[in-house]
């Protein structure tokens, strides 16, 4: 019996982080063999900046979810303290954007008309939204007189960097482009194929076959060739110092930006996780030979952690934690190790594990083969009694205190909602719907929708009961608890409903007849429903 995961490892390509993005927890595990820890890698805050395949929107029965599975804690609805405003489509297709203080349609202002999507809003700042038409890439300006303008034409891939000073982009000629509002888009390179990652300063992206990394800005020609054979898990540490990733011959390599050189640390590597590591010094690494062997790496030269595993789901690698199986026959260990003391069972006898949490690294929840979540908590390199916390698990989202889980979901995917800490689950309320699940950014607040057929009534919690925000409820997006955007009113056979802003206590209001709600922040996802 083979296990339904896979060890962690960055994404090849920023585009595929985002493909996987809209999954649950037992779909991301069965799909792919991917874990939850997985999927939560592959979410890393720069992925936010990711515009095209990012922008959810809701409504019209559209397929796409953005259940956020989160490790080491970073929680995202939105830039911090940022009063967004919401973009929406009409009955006629027509693109709007309504800003907070808005007072009803008569505000809004028209972005596009037919054929426009891909909305996508900045990621520290209300005044920029980007969006598409007709295969060409728009900026909405909020100081430019409120007009849009169009900046790349065919536009294949294009990103805000995190600190919103730039747009980066390709289009559909390979032509890479930076865009800083203050000029028009200037081009970086040519036959450019893929943009790997990037942070505020450079880019890495792919060019004839051969990976290249150079300044976003324009006016710096510093281009520098990283490899000629990449294979995958390619990686721009965090510091901006260095990439990481695997070439041809499975050859795990650091490349050194200031220095341009590549620094060989290990052959026959299979995949690698530097999570916790800023700089990406240090590292865990997976050899895959006759068996696979855990390595780490300080920094300097990698030691064997543990032979033969099975699968490596977590690690710390600042902290020098990680979580792993071992196989024993059909069955298997799940083993907690800090540095290169012996490893500490957690448990035996297992079936699968789906999925490893950790929680500030002192607790490990973990996700069983039979869908049941279980806690143990970590001193040192030990690991206290397992607790069973909750059955039949289909949901999963972080808070600031611990886990909210939807379980014994039936039929019409309503369950049972919990919210957990230190290992206790506390039950919070019935009938919530799983596709709606949404932790505001503060970390304690939980949205969720209640008793969901076409529409259904929304709470917030903050632990205990639930207090209702407004009823009949088809969607909703929540920037900050004061400032939470409604679709209400649906029609089923119209495909449409009435827009509405509340203040978590009253509701307005904007504008009728809108088909669509668009937005990349955390939101409560319209099913197909």
């Amino acid at each position: 019996m083979e296990e339904q995961t896979k060890a962690t490892t960055p994404s090849p390509k920023k585009t595929d982080k985002v493909k996987d993005s809209g999954k649950k927890v037992l779909d991301s595990a069965k799909e792919g063999g991917k874990t939850v820890v997985d999927k939560a890698t592959e979410f890393s805050k720069r992925d936010f900046g990711k515009f095209k395949g990012l922008h959810i929107m809701i409504a019209c029965g559209v397929v796409v979810v953005l259940i956020l599975l989160l490790v080491v804690g970073t929680l995202v609805s939105g830039g911090s303290g940022v009063k967004y405003p919401i973009v929406y489509s009409d009955d006629d297709g027509n693109l709007y954007l309504m800003k907070p203080n808005a007072k009803d349609e008569d505000d809004a202002i028209k972005l596009a008309g037919d054929s426009s999507n891909d909305v996508h809003y900045a990621n520290t700042t209300d005044r920029y939204v980007l969006f598409t038409k007709d295969s060409d890439l728009y900026l909405y300006d909020s100081k430019a007189k409120e007009e849009t303008k169009k900046i790349i034409s065919d536009v294949d891939e294009a990103y805000f960097t995190e600190d919103d000073k730039y747009i980066i982009a390709t289009d559909s000629d390979n032509n890479l482009y930076s865009y800083n509002f203050k000029k028009d888009k200037e081009r970086l390179d040519t036959d450019v194929s893929s943009i790997y990652d990037f942070d505020n300063n450079r880019v890495v992206y792919e060019k004839d076959g051969s990976v290249y990394v150079r300044s976003i800005n324009a006016k710096k020609d510093d281009r520098n060739k990283v490899t000629d054979e990449y294979n995958s898990a390619l990686q721009l540490s965090e510091d901006g110092k260095t990439i990481t990733y695997i070439d041809d011959d499975y050859t795990l390599m650091v490349y050194n930006i200031s220095k341009k050189e590549n620094n060989k640390i290990a052959s026959d590597v299979s995949s690698y996780s530097c999570e916790g590591s800023e700089s990406c010094k240090n590292l865990y690494y997976i050899v895959t030979d006759d068996e696979k062997d855990l390595y780490y790496y300080n920094g300097k030269e990698g030691t064997k952690v543990a032979s033969d595993i099975a699968s490596l789901y977590a690690t710390d690698a600042k902290e020098q934690k990680a979580v792993y199986t071992v196989a024993d026959g059909d069955e298997y260990t799940l083993y907690y190790q800090k540095g290169t003391k012996d490893a500490a069972k957690v448990e035996d006898g297992l079936e699968s594990v789906r999925g490893v949490l950790f929680f500030e690294s002192k607790e490990i929840y973990y996700l069983t083969g039979d869908n049941e979540i279980k806690y143990a908590k970590v001193s040192g390199n030990k690991v206290g009694d397992v607790k069973s916390v909750v059955d039949d698990v289909e949901t999963v989202e972080e808070t600031k205190n611990g886990y909210v889980f939807i379980a014994d979901v039936d039929d019409d995917e309503n369950g049972t909602l919990y919210i957990a800490q230190g290992g206790k689950a506390k039950e919070i309320a019935d009938d919530v719907y799983s596709y709606k699940l949404n932790v505001g950014k503060d970390g304690k607040k939980v949205y969720y929708l209640q008793d969901f057929k076409t529409t259904g009534d929304l709470y917030v919690t903050s632990g205990g009961k639930g207090k209702k925000i407004e009823s009949d409820v088809r969607s909703y997006v929540v920037v900050n608890p004061n400032l939470i955007y409604l679709l209400k009113d649906y029609s089923s056979s119209k495909s449409r409903g009435d827009l509405y802003r509340s203040n978590g206590s009253k509701s307005v209001k904007l504008t009728e007849n809108v088909s669509g709600i668009y937005t990349n922040m955390n939101v409560g996802y319209d099913p197909e429903k």
